[in-house]
């Protein structure tokens, strides 16, 4: 089995670095890319499980970037995850509605970033059917 793929989009070095660190290190495969352009051409490439997408980036914010995630067929059902200093209610709800699946303000802490990367993995999990898994048949009477 693979591991989990996880592609991490932020413009501050420093965060991805030890981001990357702390997912690499509980088993996850995790690309990078420091804007939304980047980010998206990462995506459509790699195809990850998981998407953890800074709002404001150069060049294309996390939010146009959901929203072309969103229309691209190949990735339309990634879960998407927001990280961002914005952090207002408004915001939060802005990024819900353009598609993002959840939203964690910075600061944050990368105990919980953890527990909400597992908890939407296991959401795409929950709906998978393995090829050769036995299909539910009911006895007629």
């Amino acid at each position: 089995m693979t591991s989990p793929r996880i592609l991490l989009v932020d413009d501050h070095y420093r965060l991805i670095e030890g981001v990357r660190i702390s997912l690499r290190d509980e088993g996850y495969e995790v690309l990078t890319a420091a804007n939304g352009a980047d980010g998206l051409k990462t995506a459509r490439r790699y195809r990850p499980d998981i998407i953890v997408l800074d709002v404001n980036m150069p060049w294309m914010d996390g939010l146009e970037a959901c929203r072309r995630i969103r229309k691209d067929a190949q990735l339309a059902k990634t879960p998407i995850l927001f990280l961002s200093s914005k952090n207002s209610v408004e915001e939060r709800v802005k990024g819900l509605d353009v598609g993002g699946d959840d939203y964690l303000g910075k600061p944050f802490s990368t105990v919980e970033l953890k527990a909400r990367v597992q908890a939407l993995l296991r959401r795409t999990d929950a709906f998978t059917i393995e090829e050769d898994a036995p299909l539910l048949t009911l006895a007629s009477e």
